[in-house]
Protein backbone atom coordinates (compact mmCIF):
# COMPACT_ATOMS: atom_id res chain seq x y z
CA UNK A 1 0.00 0.00 0.00
CA UNK A 2 1.56 3.39 -0.89
CA UNK A 3 2.87 5.37 1.90
CA UNK A 4 -0.21 8.20 1.32
CA UNK A 5 -2.95 5.74 1.65
CA UNK A 6 -1.30 4.40 4.99
CA UNK A 7 -1.18 7.59 6.34
CA UNK A 8 -5.35 8.41 5.37
CA UNK A 9 -6.63 4.92 5.74
CA UNK A 10 -7.96 5.14 8.98
CA UNK A 11 -8.81 8.66 8.54
CA UNK A 12 -12.77 9.14 8.15
CA UNK A 13 -13.51 12.23 5.58
CA UNK A 14 -16.01 14.02 7.85
CA UNK A 15 -13.68 14.27 10.09
CA UNK A 16 -11.65 16.90 8.40
CA UNK A 17 -14.31 18.29 6.05
CA UNK A 18 -17.62 16.87 5.56
CA UNK A 19 -17.38 13.93 3.36
CA UNK A 20 -20.31 13.72 0.95
CA UNK A 21 -19.30 17.29 -0.69
CA UNK A 22 -15.65 16.30 -1.42
CA UNK A 23 -14.76 16.65 -4.99
CA UNK A 24 -10.73 16.34 -6.71
CA UNK A 25 -8.63 19.20 -6.22
CA UNK A 26 -5.28 19.63 -8.26
CA UNK A 27 -2.02 20.29 -6.56
CA UNK A 28 -1.88 24.35 -7.94
CA UNK A 29 -6.07 24.29 -6.55
CA UNK A 30 -5.03 23.19 -2.91
CA UNK A 31 -6.17 26.08 -0.80
CA UNK A 32 -3.67 25.61 2.25
CA UNK A 33 -1.88 28.19 4.82
CA UNK A 34 1.67 27.04 6.60
CA UNK A 35 2.78 29.26 9.46
CA UNK A 36 5.84 29.10 11.77
CA UNK A 37 5.13 30.01 15.08
CA UNK A 38 6.51 32.87 16.45
CA UNK A 39 9.30 32.89 19.47
CA UNK A 40 10.57 35.82 20.55
CA UNK A 41 10.05 37.49 17.11
CA UNK A 42 11.84 34.43 15.42
CA UNK A 43 10.11 31.78 13.14
CA UNK A 44 10.48 28.63 15.52
CA UNK A 45 10.40 25.17 14.58
CA UNK A 46 6.70 24.15 15.33
CA UNK A 47 4.77 25.10 12.00
CA UNK A 48 0.43 25.59 11.54
CA UNK A 49 -0.72 23.42 8.70
CA UNK A 50 -3.77 24.55 7.16
CA UNK A 51 -5.87 22.86 3.87
CA UNK A 52 -8.87 24.57 3.32
CA UNK A 53 -9.70 22.34 0.64
CA UNK A 54 -12.81 19.34 0.53
CA UNK A 55 -10.13 16.52 0.43
CA UNK A 56 -8.02 14.38 2.62
CA UNK A 57 -4.99 15.63 3.24
CA UNK A 58 -1.67 14.57 5.43
CA UNK A 59 1.67 16.43 5.74
CA UNK A 60 5.04 15.32 5.31
CA UNK A 61 8.38 16.91 6.97
CA UNK A 62 11.80 14.88 6.72
CA UNK A 63 13.49 15.37 10.00
CA UNK A 64 17.42 15.31 11.03
CA UNK A 65 17.99 12.24 13.08
CA UNK A 66 13.98 10.71 12.88
CA UNK A 67 12.24 9.23 10.24
CA UNK A 68 9.58 11.68 8.47
CA UNK A 69 6.91 12.51 9.94
CA UNK A 70 3.21 12.18 8.66
CA UNK A 71 0.23 14.09 10.05
CA UNK A 72 -3.35 13.48 8.72
CA UNK A 73 -5.34 16.40 9.43
CA UNK A 74 -6.78 19.30 7.57
CA UNK A 75 -5.56 21.98 10.39
CA UNK A 76 -2.40 21.02 12.89
CA UNK A 77 0.84 21.84 14.42
CA UNK A 78 3.79 20.05 12.80
CA UNK A 79 8.02 20.56 13.73
CA UNK A 80 11.02 20.53 12.07
CA UNK A 81 14.01 19.64 13.60
CA UNK A 82 16.40 21.46 11.08
CA UNK A 83 17.37 25.20 11.20
CA UNK A 84 16.73 26.66 7.80
CA UNK A 85 14.49 26.03 5.17
CA UNK A 86 12.41 23.10 4.87
CA UNK A 87 10.08 21.93 3.32
CA UNK A 88 6.34 20.87 3.95
CA UNK A 89 4.57 18.01 1.68
CA UNK A 90 1.03 18.42 1.63
CA UNK A 91 -0.24 15.28 0.21
CA UNK A 92 -3.95 14.26 -0.60
CA UNK A 93 -5.94 11.69 -1.83
CA UNK A 94 -9.57 13.23 -3.36
CA UNK A 95 -12.19 11.37 -2.44
CA UNK A 96 -11.72 8.17 -4.85
CA UNK A 97 -9.24 10.43 -7.22
CA UNK A 98 -5.89 10.90 -7.89
CA UNK A 99 -3.10 11.59 -4.93
CA UNK A 100 -1.50 15.00 -5.19
CA UNK A 101 1.46 16.83 -3.39
CA UNK A 102 2.27 20.66 -3.24
CA UNK A 103 5.27 21.88 -1.37
CA UNK A 104 5.81 24.18 0.20
CA UNK A 105 9.07 25.83 1.74
CA UNK A 106 9.09 27.22 5.15
CA UNK A 107 11.95 28.90 7.27
CA UNK A 108 12.91 28.12 10.60
CA UNK A 109 15.13 30.72 12.59
CA UNK A 110 14.97 28.92 15.82
CA UNK A 111 14.37 25.56 17.40
CA UNK A 112 11.79 25.66 20.51
CA UNK A 113 10.45 22.38 20.98
CA UNK A 114 12.67 19.62 21.05
CA UNK A 115 11.27 16.07 20.71
CA UNK A 116 12.10 13.15 22.71
CA UNK A 117 14.38 11.93 20.67
CA UNK A 118 16.31 15.03 20.58
CA UNK A 119 16.27 15.67 24.32
CA UNK A 120 17.64 11.91 24.92
CA UNK A 121 20.57 12.49 22.66
CA UNK A 122 21.55 15.79 23.88
CA UNK A 123 21.25 15.02 27.92
CA UNK A 124 18.89 17.81 28.59
CA UNK A 125 18.19 18.07 32.13
CA UNK A 126 21.19 16.45 33.53
CA UNK A 127 24.04 18.28 35.02
CA UNK A 128 26.58 19.36 32.58
CA UNK A 129 24.68 19.49 29.15
CA UNK A 130 22.94 21.88 27.16
CA UNK A 131 19.28 23.27 27.37
CA UNK A 132 19.07 23.55 23.76
CA UNK A 133 19.81 22.45 20.45
CA UNK A 134 21.45 25.09 18.10
CA UNK A 135 24.99 25.67 15.95
CA UNK A 136 27.76 26.86 18.65
CA UNK A 137 30.19 24.27 19.24
CA UNK A 138 33.57 25.16 21.23
CA UNK A 139 35.78 21.47 21.91
CA UNK A 140 37.02 23.37 25.29
CA UNK A 141 33.33 22.75 26.56
CA UNK A 142 33.27 18.90 26.54
CA UNK A 143 35.30 17.67 29.86
CA UNK A 144 36.36 14.19 29.44
CA UNK A 145 37.68 12.40 32.74
CA UNK A 146 39.57 8.71 32.58
CA UNK A 147 38.87 6.37 36.03
CA UNK A 148 42.20 5.19 37.64
CA UNK A 149 42.48 2.11 40.04
CA UNK A 150 43.35 2.25 43.74
CA UNK A 151 47.21 2.35 42.50
CA UNK A 152 46.59 5.57 40.48
CA UNK A 153 46.80 3.57 37.13
CA UNK A 154 44.70 5.01 33.99
CA UNK A 155 41.33 2.56 33.48
CA UNK A 156 39.78 1.77 30.44
CA UNK A 157 36.54 3.75 30.87
CA UNK A 158 35.89 6.95 29.57
CA UNK A 159 33.67 9.36 30.99
CA UNK A 160 32.02 12.48 29.16
CA UNK A 161 31.02 14.09 32.26
CA UNK A 162 30.56 17.58 30.82
CA UNK A 163 29.57 19.01 27.36
CA UNK A 164 27.67 21.89 27.27
CA UNK A 165 27.83 22.30 23.11
CA UNK A 166 24.23 22.38 21.58
CA UNK A 167 25.17 20.16 19.47
CA UNK A 168 24.06 16.12 18.51
CA UNK A 169 27.63 14.64 19.54
CA UNK A 170 28.54 11.15 18.76
CA UNK A 171 32.44 9.94 20.48
CA UNK A 172 34.37 7.24 19.42
CA UNK A 173 37.29 5.98 21.31
CA UNK A 174 38.74 2.86 19.44
CA UNK A 175 36.05 0.70 18.31
CA UNK A 176 33.55 2.09 20.66
CA UNK A 177 30.94 4.67 20.21
CA UNK A 178 28.89 6.96 22.53
CA UNK A 179 25.77 8.37 20.88
CA UNK A 180 24.85 11.02 23.33
CA UNK A 181 26.84 14.36 24.63
CA UNK A 182 27.07 12.65 28.00
CA UNK A 183 28.18 9.42 29.10
CA UNK A 184 30.66 6.72 28.89
CA UNK A 185 33.04 4.41 26.30
CA UNK A 186 34.93 1.45 27.73
CA UNK A 187 37.93 -0.46 25.82
CA UNK A 188 39.20 -3.38 26.23
CA UNK A 189 42.89 -2.70 24.47
CA UNK A 190 45.54 -2.41 26.94
CA UNK A 191 49.11 0.11 26.48
CA UNK A 192 47.50 1.06 23.04
CA UNK A 193 47.06 4.72 22.52
CA UNK A 194 43.62 5.14 20.91
CA UNK A 195 42.02 8.25 19.24
CA UNK A 196 38.95 10.04 21.29
CA UNK A 197 37.01 11.50 18.54
CA UNK A 198 33.86 13.39 18.47
CA UNK A 199 30.94 13.51 15.17
CA UNK A 200 28.73 16.82 15.26
CA UNK A 201 25.80 17.36 13.94
CA UNK A 202 24.54 21.05 14.38
CA UNK A 203 20.77 22.04 14.11
CA UNK A 204 21.86 23.69 10.25
CA UNK A 205 22.75 19.70 9.35
CA UNK A 206 26.05 20.88 9.42
CA UNK A 207 28.60 18.06 10.37
CA UNK A 208 32.25 17.96 11.21
CA UNK A 209 34.98 15.27 13.30
CA UNK A 210 36.53 17.01 16.08
CA UNK A 211 40.39 15.45 17.40
CA UNK A 212 40.03 15.19 21.07
CA UNK A 213 43.18 13.19 21.59
CA UNK A 214 44.40 9.87 22.30
CA UNK A 215 43.93 8.40 25.81
CA UNK A 216 45.74 5.06 26.41
CA UNK A 217 44.22 2.67 29.03
CA UNK A 218 46.54 0.87 31.41
CA UNK A 219 44.64 -1.52 33.05
CA UNK A 220 40.41 -2.62 33.48
CA UNK A 221 38.83 -0.61 35.87
CA UNK A 222 35.57 -1.38 33.95
CA UNK A 223 36.41 -5.17 34.28
CA UNK A 224 34.95 -8.14 32.16
CA UNK A 225 33.78 -10.57 34.62
CA UNK A 226 35.82 -13.67 33.20
CA UNK A 227 38.86 -11.95 34.39
CA UNK A 228 38.18 -12.93 37.56
CA UNK A 229 37.55 -16.60 36.61
CA UNK A 230 40.57 -16.54 34.77
CA UNK A 231 43.11 -14.70 37.18
CA UNK A 232 41.21 -15.20 40.55
CA UNK A 233 41.64 -10.87 40.67
CA UNK A 234 38.85 -8.47 39.99
CA UNK A 235 40.36 -5.50 39.03
CA UNK A 236 37.45 -3.17 40.84
CA UNK A 237 37.67 -5.24 44.17
CA UNK A 238 41.09 -4.29 46.24
CA UNK A 239 40.51 -7.12 48.42
CA UNK A 240 41.12 -9.41 45.56
CA UNK A 241 43.98 -7.82 44.06
CA UNK A 242 47.08 -10.13 45.15
CA UNK A 243 44.64 -13.03 44.09
CA UNK A 244 46.03 -15.80 41.89
CA UNK A 245 44.53 -18.78 40.53
CA UNK A 246 46.09 -22.30 39.14
CA UNK A 247 45.11 -24.20 35.98
CA UNK A 248 45.85 -27.70 35.51
CA UNK A 249 46.21 -30.13 32.82
CA UNK A 250 45.44 -33.19 33.61
CA UNK A 251 44.63 -36.55 32.78
CA UNK A 252 42.32 -37.16 30.19
CA UNK A 253 40.84 -35.35 27.00
CA UNK A 254 42.85 -32.37 27.64
CA UNK A 255 44.33 -31.18 23.66
CA UNK A 256 42.94 -31.96 20.24
CA UNK A 257 41.82 -30.31 17.07
CA UNK A 258 38.30 -28.98 16.00
CA UNK A 259 36.75 -26.30 13.30
CA UNK A 260 38.76 -22.69 14.04
CA UNK A 261 35.43 -21.48 15.18
CA UNK A 262 34.16 -24.19 17.89
CA UNK A 263 34.27 -23.52 21.52
CA UNK A 264 36.18 -26.58 22.01
CA UNK A 265 38.09 -29.44 20.52
CA UNK A 266 35.42 -31.62 18.33
CA UNK A 267 37.48 -33.11 15.68
CA UNK A 268 39.64 -35.58 18.13
CA UNK A 269 41.15 -35.17 21.47
CA UNK A 270 43.69 -36.82 22.88
CA UNK A 271 45.74 -36.77 26.42
CA UNK A 272 49.26 -34.96 25.91
CA UNK A 273 51.20 -37.83 27.61
CA UNK A 274 50.31 -39.89 24.54
CA UNK A 275 52.23 -36.95 22.76
CA UNK A 276 55.57 -36.77 24.10
CA UNK A 277 53.85 -33.71 26.71
CA UNK A 278 53.97 -33.57 30.70
CA UNK A 279 51.11 -32.50 32.65
CA UNK A 280 51.24 -29.79 34.16
CA UNK A 281 49.80 -25.98 36.12
CA UNK A 282 50.04 -22.56 35.42
CA UNK A 283 48.67 -19.83 37.76
CA UNK A 284 47.81 -16.00 36.76
CA UNK A 285 48.51 -13.44 38.55
CA UNK A 286 46.93 -10.21 37.60
CA UNK A 287 48.36 -8.32 39.82
CA UNK A 288 51.92 -9.08 38.16
CA UNK A 289 51.16 -10.00 34.75
CA UNK A 290 52.22 -13.33 35.14
CA UNK A 291 51.96 -16.81 34.21
CA UNK A 292 54.05 -19.19 36.07
CA UNK A 293 53.70 -22.75 34.59
CA UNK A 294 54.88 -26.01 36.72
CA UNK A 295 55.59 -29.23 34.60
CA UNK A 296 55.51 -32.03 36.57
CA UNK A 297 57.71 -34.29 33.99
CA UNK A 298 60.39 -31.46 32.75
CA UNK A 299 61.96 -34.85 30.89
CA UNK A 300 59.30 -34.85 28.64
CA UNK A 301 59.71 -35.30 24.73
CA UNK A 302 58.49 -32.13 23.50
CA UNK A 303 61.04 -30.24 26.01
CA UNK A 304 58.07 -28.67 27.69
CA UNK A 305 59.38 -26.46 30.58
CA UNK A 306 58.73 -25.03 33.49
CA UNK A 307 58.87 -20.87 33.58
CA UNK A 308 57.36 -17.67 34.04
CA UNK A 309 56.02 -15.52 31.06
CA UNK A 310 54.12 -12.54 31.43
CA UNK A 311 50.65 -12.10 29.96
CA UNK A 312 48.09 -10.19 28.25
CA UNK A 313 43.97 -10.76 28.35
CA UNK A 314 42.90 -8.36 25.34
CA UNK A 315 38.93 -8.28 25.29
CA UNK A 316 38.44 -5.93 22.47
CA UNK A 317 38.93 -9.29 20.22
CA UNK A 318 35.49 -10.95 22.37
CA UNK A 319 32.70 -12.11 19.53
CA UNK A 320 30.23 -14.46 20.23
CA UNK A 321 29.91 -15.79 16.67
CA UNK A 322 33.03 -17.42 16.92
CA UNK A 323 33.42 -17.90 20.05
CA UNK A 324 35.81 -15.56 21.61
CA UNK A 325 36.39 -14.57 24.96
CA UNK A 326 39.28 -12.90 24.56
CA UNK A 327 42.80 -13.59 23.24
CA UNK A 328 45.67 -15.01 25.83
CA UNK A 329 48.85 -13.35 24.68
CA UNK A 330 51.96 -14.45 26.20
CA UNK A 331 55.42 -13.44 26.31
CA UNK A 332 59.02 -14.05 28.03
CA UNK A 333 60.68 -17.55 29.23
CA UNK A 334 57.44 -19.37 29.44
CA UNK A 335 53.99 -20.28 28.20
CA UNK A 336 50.68 -22.62 28.88
CA UNK A 337 51.33 -26.05 29.53
CA UNK A 338 51.95 -27.87 26.35
CA UNK A 339 51.66 -24.78 24.23
CA UNK A 340 52.27 -26.74 20.21
CA UNK A 341 50.04 -26.85 17.79
CA UNK A 342 48.47 -30.31 16.63
CA UNK A 343 49.54 -30.95 13.01
CA UNK A 344 51.96 -28.35 12.52
CA UNK A 345 55.24 -30.51 13.73
CA UNK A 346 54.15 -29.13 18.01
CA UNK A 347 55.03 -25.58 16.59
CA UNK A 348 54.87 -23.60 20.18
CA UNK A 349 52.61 -20.59 20.14
CA UNK A 350 52.32 -17.50 21.91
CA UNK A 351 48.80 -16.24 21.09
CA UNK A 352 45.62 -18.12 22.21
CA UNK A 353 41.76 -17.57 22.64
CA UNK A 354 39.62 -18.06 25.65
CA UNK A 355 36.54 -19.73 24.22
CA UNK A 356 34.67 -21.08 27.53
CA UNK A 357 35.66 -20.23 31.06
CA UNK A 358 33.86 -21.11 34.52
CA UNK A 359 34.62 -21.52 38.14
CA UNK A 360 35.91 -25.13 36.98
CA UNK A 361 36.98 -25.64 33.88
CA UNK A 362 39.13 -23.24 31.25
CA UNK A 363 38.97 -24.08 27.06
CA UNK A 364 41.11 -22.24 25.04
CA UNK A 365 41.85 -22.35 21.66
CA UNK A 366 44.71 -21.25 19.15
CA UNK A 367 44.39 -20.56 15.53
CA UNK A 368 46.99 -22.07 13.22
CA UNK A 369 49.89 -20.27 11.14
CA UNK A 370 48.75 -21.41 7.94
CA UNK A 371 44.94 -19.94 8.09
CA UNK A 372 42.02 -22.73 7.92
CA UNK A 373 39.41 -24.33 8.94
CA UNK A 374 41.66 -25.89 11.49
CA UNK A 375 42.26 -24.76 15.70
CA UNK A 376 44.46 -26.71 18.81
CA UNK A 377 42.66 -26.47 21.94
CA UNK A 378 43.33 -27.22 25.58
CA UNK A 379 40.84 -27.91 28.75
CA UNK A 380 42.22 -27.21 31.82
CA UNK A 381 40.65 -27.75 34.97
CA UNK A 382 41.00 -25.45 38.42
CA UNK A 383 43.43 -26.61 40.79
CA UNK A 384 41.65 -27.86 43.90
Amino acid sequence: MPLLALALASCDPSDIEGGSEWSDVSADQLKVSVTPIQVDGKNSNQVRVVCNSPTNVAWQADQLIENTTNTVSADATIYFTKLGQNTVKCLTTNDGGTPEEKDITVQVDTITYLTDELKSRLCVGQTGAPDHFGTGFNKNLIKVEQEKDAEGRLGNKLNIVSNVNPVLCTFKWGTTTLDKNLGSLTVYDIDKPLKLSVDIMDAAGNTHTIDLGEYTAQTYTEAPEEIKLITGCDPKDPATADATKTWVLSAGNNWGNGSSTDAAGSWWTTDVTGQGGSYGEMTFSWKNGTLTTVIYDETNARGDKSGTCTFKLDFSARNTDTNVICNLITSGAGNIVFPYLINEDYKETHNFEITKVTDEDLYIRAQHTTPGSEGTFWHFVVKK
